[in-house]
């Protein structure tokens, strides 16, 4: 994996930055103190750093920060054309957003990638089809979500994240 904004990263960061970025394509978050040394433009810098950055701000409570940093990731991951990575981001954000009440976006992103797993189906993440299990829990959005049952949603997720080593 790249860096993507590699001009924002500091040079004396550098080595760190894809210290941890090895950390995250492990399976591990960063620690949490260390990455909160990071200046925000090494961590904006990198798609990865934000990815974990935000799960470590939805554990914390800080679901707003989270939502600008996912969104920052998703572009990032897009800006880098790595598909899958941008969606799981997408599907994580629409989780989130719907947490915190925001469904302005959410029906939208649910057609979107329901969309996607049509198209790439075994390539989409578990993010993505846990996004889309939920959505067709929700009185709103379970009309807009006609592919799969919620069980056969829930299903893919569980496979997705445990192929991808995180089934805890």
């Amino acid at each position: 994996m790249r860096l993507s904004f590699q001009s924002h990263i500091p040079e004396s960061l550098k080595d760190l930055v894809l210290e941890l970025e090895q950390s995250v394509l492990n399976g591990r978050l960063p620690d949490k103190d260390t990455l909160g040394r990071l200046p925000e433009r090494a961590v904006f810098g990198s798609p990865l750093l934000l990815r974990a950055g935000s799960v470590r701000l939805i554990l914390e409570g800080r679901l707003q920060e989270a939502q600008e940093w996912l969104q920052a990731a998703i572009k990032g991951f897009a800006l880098q054309a790595d598909h899958v990575e941008m969606l799981s981001m997408i599907g994580l954000l629409t989780l989130l957003n719907v947490r915190i009440g925001d469904f302005h976006e959410t029906e939208t992103l649910l057609q979107f990638l329901e969309e996607e797993t049509l198209r790439y189906g075994e390539g989409c993440g578990g993010f993505v089809w846990w996004a889309l299990a939920r959505g067709r829990c929700w009185t709103r959005t379970a009309p807009i979500l006609q592919t799969l049952s919620t069980d056969e949603y829930f299903a893919n997720a569980a496979d997705r994240f445990r192929e991808a080593g995180d089934d805890t």
